[in-house]
């Protein structure tokens, strides 16, 4: 039942940065539902269900995706899509094959990375409760609340999420059933641009997929080697290959969903397996999605806003344990990195 309810909590975690990326590049929510279900299992199931990842519609491709499929047709952005997968499949055979290449980037590295994801994401949450920002204000003051709380620490965001909807109800701010439609599979389609657009931007977040590796392990109190790292970038590029490969666009692991894990101290990576279980389930019972739709953004933009803030304390406090004589380069980096 424990394994269960906490799938359930990542799926309420993380559908609301999906409808957002699916919105952005017009991809079918039943379909991006279906990808990211089946691309969690196949990361999963590629990684030996080691890391407690779930994976999501990567925002980090919006620009390329709408363009290419506004100039040349939905089934190219499909094909950029699995590039995109292919690209990172290579990358991680290559890291496999020479382990020193991921060795030879110091911890503050990836550490400043988990830092910049948290600072990047954190605007997401801030968007999303634009007019709301008093109840948001309230709803993490009850996180924060049951966070510090020794007995209730572990159920913070079930708490924070129902709390929110009640505020919600009470307040007449509860949203309205939407039908997102049965699901509509695109085959890919292959040319220049895509692989331009949205293929060679595969190489630049894979660095943003370790820094989520290296966080999820930290998380799980697992110490995330150069062949777990390499395993991670593998399994997420065959995930990318399968979404594209019926129409959806390149996955990623969600960071929100890693911050679930430090704010509830839930570990067991079974309970992201029922969230991609969960997600196919929605894809074909699109009422079921059409209800939970319901809570508003503002409730999912205050847990997500703990949530960032929780993934950047967490890496601020790793690098200030590195012992590494660095600062300066990683303080570099930070300003470069997130202006």
């Amino acid at each position: 039942m424990t394994l269960f309810f906490y799938g359930v909590l990542h799926t309420l975690i993380s559908l609301t940065c999906i409808l957002f990326v699916a919105g952005s590049t017009g991809l079918n929510v039943s379909l991006a539902f279906l990808t990211v279900g089946l691309g969690t299992l196949v990361f999963h199931l590629l990684t030996k269900n080691k890391f407690a990842a779930v994976m999501g519609l990567s925002g980090s491709y919006i620009g390329g995706l709408v363009l290419v499929g506004s100039q040349y047709g939905v089934e190219y952005a499909a094909g950029g899509s699995v590039l995109a997968g292919i690209i990172y499949v290579l990358v991680g055979l290559l890291a496999k094959k020479y382990p020193k290449i991921i060795g030879s980037f110091p911890k503050y590295v990836l550490n400043t990375a988990v830092l910049l994801i948290a600072l990047n994401l954190l605007p997401i949450g801030v968007n999303l409760i634009a007019g709301h920002e008093i109840s948001a204000i309230i709803i993490i003051a009850v996180a924060l609340v049951s966070y510090v709380s020794k007995k209730l620490n572990a159920y913070t965001l079930p708490i924070a999420l129902i709390f929110g909807v009640l505020l919600a109800t009470i307040t007449g701010n509860l949203g309205t059933f939407t039908d997102f439609g049965t699901i509509s599979l695109v085959f890919p389609k292959f040319n220049f641009e895509a692989f331009a657009l949205i293929g060679v931007v595969a190489i630049a977040v894979a660095f943003e997929t370790m820094g989520d590796i290296t966080n999820c392990g930290m998380a799980q109190g697992i110490e995330t080697d150069e062949h777990d790292l390499a395993d991670a970038l593998v399994a997420n590029g065959a995930a990318s290959v399968v979404s594209g490969a019926i129409g959806g666009i390149p996955l990623t692991s969600y960071s929100e969903n890693v911050g679930l894990i430090y704010a509830s101290k839930y570990t067991n990576p079974w309970a992201q397996v029922v969230t991609a279980l969960i997600y196919i389930v929605l894809a074909f019972v699109p009422a079921v999605s059409g209800v939970v739709g319901m809570i508003p953004n503002y409730v999912f933009g205050a847990v997500l806003i703990f949530l960032f803030g929780m993934i950047g304390i967490s890496s601020v406090c790793k690098i200030g344990e590195s012992n590494d004589k660095n600062p300066s380069i990683m303080i570099a980096m930070l300003v470069t990195f997130y202006a």
